[in-house]
C-alpha cells in the first residue's frame, strides 16, 4: 500500500483539510484511497453505521475518498473528560477513563498494536492511505505516547509533508 503522511507544526494548522483534499483528488483519479489518523484527541465524534465512534474529521475525509467511515480509519480516540482525564476508545469501543499520565504508562504500546492492525486491514482494501498526524511531531509533551506522527510514517515508509502556518507560529 502506498502512503503519504501529513504532519503539522501545531494543532489546527490545516492538516485535516489537506488530507480531505488529497483523499478527494486521489479518489477522482481512480485510486482506492483511505484517510487514516492513528490517534486523535477528539471533542467531536461520528458514529458509523455499525455503531463505532471515530473522530468526525476522519468521517468527512472518508466521504471525500468515496468510502464509508469505519473504525480502522481512526483506531485510537482519546475523548477529553476534563482537563486531566480521557476516555480511551480502541476501534470504536471504550476501554475506560484514565488520566493522560496513566494512558502514557499503560496504553501506548497497546495503542500501537491497534494502529498497526488497522493499517494491515486497510492495506487489504485500499491502494493509498493518506495519514494525518496529531499536533506537532516533535512536541515534547506528546513524545511518550505519540503513535500518530513519525512512527506511522516510518512504519509505512511514507513521504511526509509538513504543514505550517505563519499565523500560528509556524
Amino acid at each position: 500500500m502506498k502512503a503519504v503522511a501529513i504532519v503539522g507544526t501545531v494543532s489546527q494548522v490545516g492538516k485535516s483539510l489537506l488530507v480531505t483534499a488529497l483523499c478527494r483528488l486521489l479518489f477522482r483519479q481512480g485510486w482506492r484511497v483511505t484517510p487514516f489518523k492513528a490517534q486523535s484527541l477528539a471533542t467531536t465524534s461520528y458514529i458509523t453505521v455499525s455503531g463505532i465512534e471515530i473522530d468526525y474529521a476522519q468521517a468527512v475525509q472518508a466521504w471525500a475518498a468515496g468510502t464509508v467511515p469505519r473504525a480502522e480509519m481512526n483506531p485510537v480516540v482519546l475523548k477529553p473528560q476534563d482537563s486531566q482525564h480521557v476516555e480511551v476508545i480502541f476501534k470504536g469501543k471504550s476501554i475506560g477513563v484514565c488520566s493522560l499520565e496513566d494512558y502514557t504508562k499503560r496504553y501506548t504500546e497497546q495503542s500501537w498494536q491497534v494502529v498497526t492492525l488497522a493499517l494491515q486491514q486497510l492495506a487489504e482494501e485500499f491502494d493509498i492511505v493518506v495519514c494525518e498526524g496529531l499536533g506537532n511531531p516533535v512536541e515534547t509533551a506528546l513524545q511518550p505516547w505519540d503513535v500518530s506522527n513519525m512512527r506511522v510514517a516510518k512504519y509505512l515508509g511514507a513521504p511526509t509533508v509538513l504543514v505550517v502556518s505563519a499565523d500560528r507560529g509556524g
